[in-house]
C-alpha cells in the first residue's frame, strides 16, 4: 500500500513539473478561451489524474490557474511603470464619494468577443469580483 502512494506521488509530481507547466505557458495571455477550448485543456487534467489515480478535484483547475496567473501577471504590469501594456490602461477618475467600486483602472470597452477575452479587459473584470 506505502509503494502504490509513493508510486502515486512521483507520477503526481511528474505532472506537475512536466506536464502542467506545458499546459498553462502562457496562460495570462491567451487565458480567456471559449469554453469548448477550454474544456478540452482541462480534460487533459482528468485524464491525467485518472492515470495518477487520485480524484481530479484533489488539483485545483486549470481555469481557476489561470485566472489567478493572470491577475499576478496583471500586478506586474501596474507595478512596471516601463511595461508595453500599460499604455493600454485607462485610470479611474478620482472622486469625493465613497463608491464601491476601488479599481484603479476603468475596464474598457469592448465591441467584440474576442477584445473582451483579451488580456487587460478579461483580467480587469476579474479583479472587480
Amino acid at each position: 500500500m506505502l509503494e502504490l502512494l509513493w508510486t502515486n506521488f512521483k507520477f503526481l509530481q511528474i505532472y506537475t513539473t512536466l506536464i502542467r507547466p506545458v499546459l498553462e505557458y502562457g496562460s495570462p495571455v491567451w487565458g480567456g478561451l471559449p469554453r469548448g477550448l477550454s474544456d478540452e485543456v482541462e480534460k487533459v487534467q482528468k485524464t491525467c489524474c485518472r492515470i495518477i489515480g487520485i480524484p481530479s478535484d484533489q488539483l485545483p483547475t486549470l481555469e481557476k490557474r489561470r485566472r489567478e496567473a493572470s491577475v499576478r501577471e496583471f500586478g506586474r504590469v501596474v507595478a512596471d511603470e516601463t511595461h508595453p501594456c500599460r499604455h493600454f490602461l485607462v485610470k479611474s477618475g478620482d472622486t469625493k464619494y465613497d463608491l464601491r467600486q476601488t479599481s484603479a483602472y476603468k475596464v474598457p470597452l469592448s465591441r467584440t468577443e474576442r477584445h473582451e477575452q483579451s488580456f487587460c479587459p478579461r483580467t480587469l473584470k476579474l479583479m472587480q469580483q
